[in-house]
């Protein structure tokens, strides 16, 4: 059996216990031992048959980090870890807005850097505040 359909199994074992980013994949395939060449042709198999789809991951990803309450910074941060590049944008003085229930805005500094530490502009913080 040649590395190409063992790495392919490989992949498609990874990606039964949970959903990956192809950069994901390659990495743990790469740490398995197996070859570029085998690897990048497991990756395209399994993009092709659907397994794999980096798109639909970064826009739930994505959905699921602004759920959490996490700014565009922090989520683009996160994804870049991960090994993707993505615009993450949104309307981040309507996020703040539902999230503002959460803290006390008696000590408005402590509010200003959490929101900062969760990934939010200090524009649309301040805005948002006002």
């Amino acid at each position: 059996m040649g590395f190409e359909v063992e790495a392919k199994r490989a992949a498609i074992r990874l990606l039964a216990s949970r959903s990956h980013f192809s950069s994901e994949l390659r990495r743990k395939l790469a740490g398995k031992g197996y070859p570029r060449e085998a690897i990048e042709e497991a990756l395209r198999e399994c993009t092709r048959l659907g397994y794999l789809n980096d798109e639909e991951r970064t826009r739930a990803f994505i959905e699921r980090e602004k759920q959490k309450g996490n700014g565009p910074a922090l989520i683009a941060y996160k994804l870049k870890e991960k090994g993707m590049n993505a615009e993450v944008a949104f309307d981040q003085e309507e996020a703040i807005r539902r999230l503002l229930p959460r803290y006390r805005l008696k000590d408005r500094v402590k509010t200003i850097r959490s929101l900062c530490r969760k990934g939010f502009g200090l524009e649309s913080i301040l805005r948002s505040l006002a």
